[in-house]
């Protein structure tokens, strides 16, 4: 997703997932999430793990959960985290 982000911009990015949403579950919830973040990604490509860990949900489906895991251990911008313990 960073890759096409990158060098396309989130418009393309969203009609990636548009095409498979209605077919797909984890693709919906990924254009909802990108669909969601949408003004934050087009100011800053950097901030993409960051809005996905805001956006979809946990636990859900082992591939939306390995996303999260991917998103989680990607270091190219500043988020925070709330890891649920005080």
């Amino acid at each position: 997703m960073q890759a096409k982000l990158d060098a396309c911009g989130i418009t393309p990015l969203l009609a990636d997932y548009a095409w498979f949403a209605p077919r797909d579950d984890n693709a919906r919830l990924l254009q909802e999430a990108l669909r969601l973040s949408a003004y934050v990604l087009a100011r800053d490509r950097n901030q993409l793990a960051g809005q996905l860990l805001g956006s979809l949900p946990e636990p859900a489906s082992p591939s939306i959960d390995s996303v999260r895991r991917q998103a989680e251990q990607y270091s190219r911008g500043t988020w925070l985290s709330h890891s649920g313990a005080c």
